[in-house]
């Protein structure tokens, strides 16, 4: 372990330049793992994977070197790689530490998340709280991955989508409880809109906008609050909040979409169809706008044309 080693590594075909490359490593398996560190650190994070590659070439159980290699996977947006290297690590030894939070299977279940895959995730932060029953991001994480798998699931139609969103509810406060932090007003909110309990998310959100609430943008408040003003049948009110989120972002498609929406119940046809052009003008092809807006077409051509008896 103490000997000095030097040697060239060669990349190959390098990234975006498209060019080789090479760099000399040297030092004890300690000193190689610092200089990664380092190079991380100063943002040279390709140059840091090049130098752990042969760390774990020549010391293929040296735990330290994946985590630290994971951890640089997941600085470059490479989670897959990242949750590969956290999953050898839980195989050498499940109780490292290899970020700042808690052990390898929060690392390794905030890779999956970022990754997409939130049921998997959520496995991983709950054996991370099996390990740590008080580490609050954790029971956050699990909410928001079983927030995800809500979605997911409600869009397959499974039985079970409702039991997720239940289960993110109730993390979303264990983690409060356990900081002693303001409840998750706004991620309670957008998940009682995916529940259909519009009531609910209206008063997550008052509440999120009366006791001060941070994170989220005025945006995305409007834009939430617009989805439950629509589920509770009171258009005019989410015609108000869609316009407050296309005052903030006029380029989102989406909020000409649901803005439209709100117009055409209110039987305000020609509006509707203006959103919805404006909706399909940043992006070309929204089957659900041309869809919205071939209806809004024929009510107003109805409205325009009655058909006499």
């Amino acid at each position: 372990m103490g000997k000095k080693s030097v040697i060239l590594v060669l990349c190959g075909l390098v990234f975006a330049a498209g060019c080789f490359s090479s760099i000399k490593v040297s030092g004890t398996p300690e000193e190689i793992l610092a200089q990664a560190a380092a190079n991380i650190e100063g943002g040279d994070v390709d140059e840091a994977i090049l130098k752990l590659n042969y760390l774990i070439d020549t010391h293929p159980d040296y735990i330290d070197a994946y985590c630290l290699r994971a951890n640089a996977y997941a600085k470059l947006q490479r989670y897959p790689a990242a949750a590969d290297d956290y999953t050898k690590v839980i195989e050498l030894s499940s109780h490292t530490k290899c970020g700042t939070v808690g052990s390898v299977f929060y690392d390794r279940g905030y890779a999956y998340f970022l990754y997409g895959k939130p049921l998997t995730a959520a496995q991983d932060f709950l054996q991370e709280i099996r390990i740590n029953p008080e580490n609050a991001p954790a029971f956050a994480m699990l909410a928001r991955s079983l927030r995800d798998e809500c979605y997911s699931a409600k869009d397959a139609g499974m039985e079970n989508w409702i039991r997720y969103c239940s289960m993110a509810i109730e993390n979303f406060d264990k983690s409060s409880q356990l900081t002693g932090s303001p409840p998750f007003y706004f991620d309670k909110a957008v998940v009682y809109n995916c529940m259909e309990y519009y009531k609910n998310a209206l008063l997550e959100l008052n509440n999120y906008s009366r006791y001060g609430g941070k994170g989220s943008s005025d945006e995305n408040i409007a834009y939430e609050s617009g989805l439950a003003y629509m589920g509770l049948g009171e258009y005019q009110s989410a015609v108000d909040a869609f316009s407050l989120s296309i005052n903030a972002d006029s380029d989102n498609y989406e909020y000409y979409y649901r803005r439209g929406l709100a117009y055409a119940a209110l039987a305000r046809y020609q509006l509707a169809i203006d959103d919805f052009n404006a909706s399909l003008s940043y992006r070309a092809g929204f089957a659900d706008a041309l869809t919205a807006r071939s209806d809004a077409a024929q009510k107003l051509d109805k409205l325009i044309n009655p058909v006499t008896q």
